[in-house]
């Protein structure tokens, strides 16, 4: 179950990398009061945060297939990554689909598409709640019995 909670976190970076990059490209070339909308701070600062919380995912996808592939204890990173990554994805799909306005909401923009796509990569492998449960446990605040 680990390894395929590792491959699905680095499956959802990749379809974080894909909305941020469509958003960028969206805000580059749509034009509202004569210029782009990408061009208003208020949206660069909502992009740079989604470019933030993306790199940082991949960061610790990287960390974490990392340690499998050597064969080293890994299973509260794993979770940590699970949890991290399943929030992020839909939380930076959330603000895709927003960014592109009407068109984010119909099936004819793949916008949509990776927010649907996030939603239900939270539940494979383990939804986020299972995972804090998971990250609590090696950290000491749940009893192993209850795990």
């Amino acid at each position: 179950m680990r390894k395929g909670a590792i491959a699905k976190c680095a499956e959802s970076v990749g379809g974080m990398q894909a909305a941020v990059d469509m958003t960028v490209a969206y805000c580059k070339e749509r034009v509202q009061y004569g210029r782009p909308i990408g061009a208003f701070q208020a949206l660069q600062h909502i992009m740079a945060d989604m470019w933030i919380v993306t790199q940082t995912s991949k960061y610790l996808v990287y960390q974490v297939a990392w340690m499998e592939s050597e064969g080293l204890p890994c299973v509260m990173e794993a979770a940590m990554a699970k949890a991290y990554v399943n929030e992020n994805y839909k939380w930076v799909t959330e603000r895709t689909v927003s960014l592109h306005g009407g068109i984010g909401t119909s099936r004819e923009h793949d916008s949509g598409l990776y927010y649907r796509r996030a939603k239900s990569a939270d539940t494979a492998f383990g939804d986020t709640d299972f995972q804090r449960e998971t990250v609590a446990g090696k950290i000491g605040l749940i009893s192993e019995v209850l795990l």
